[in-house]
């Protein structure tokens, strides 16, 4: 694993949500990508990629041990140890700044799909991958490579 590049300051008032131990993940190079279908507050429920370059806001609800491998469970008493007193709730914490290297889509229906995902570098257990990808199964699965960058500084901002 080789250790994250920290760079100065960067000017971008987008941030995207992430689980904290994806954040941590991505941070020491455990994982390379994020993936996502769309929620509820996406247009028409499909996620749309509106910047190449945010923030990673790290949240803790939604986290799950039981869908990250066993070797990276770890990642969560590290990030419990890190999260500050009313941190998500009075404000949030900016440290990571994250560069988009790549985007594909992968289609509904490809029974390729996840052995692909089997095949990336990331922390999350096959149950978790096979929820990803039929949820939504309308709709691609998107993959997103980054390049991720520690700020010298974090940004605390108040919600």
């Amino acid at each position: 694993m080789s250790e994250i590049e920290i760079v100065p300051a960067v000017n971008s008032n987008a941030a995207l949500k992430e689980w904290a131990v994806t954040c941590r993940a991505l941070q020491e190079g455990r994982q390379v990508l994020l993936l996502r279908k769309g929620g509820i507050e996406d247009d028409y429920g499909v996620f749309s990629l509106e910047q190449q370059t945010f923030w990673l806001q790290p949240t803790y609800e939604h986290q799950s041990e039981e869908r990250v491998k066993l070797q990276d469970r770890d990642l969560f008493e590290s990030v419990a140890a890190l999260q500050r007193d009313g941190e998500n709730l009075d404000f949030i914490v900016l440290g990571l700044w994250a560069q988009v290297a790549q985007v594909w889509a992968l289609p509904p229906g490809d029974e390729n799909n996840l052995q692909k995902l089997l095949d990336a570098p990331h922390i999350y257990e096959e149950s978790y991958l096979r929820l990803r990808l039929d949820y939504k199964p309308q709709h691609p699965l998107l993959c997103v490579a980054l390049r991720v960058y520690q700020a010298p500084q974090p940004a605390v901002i108040t919600m």
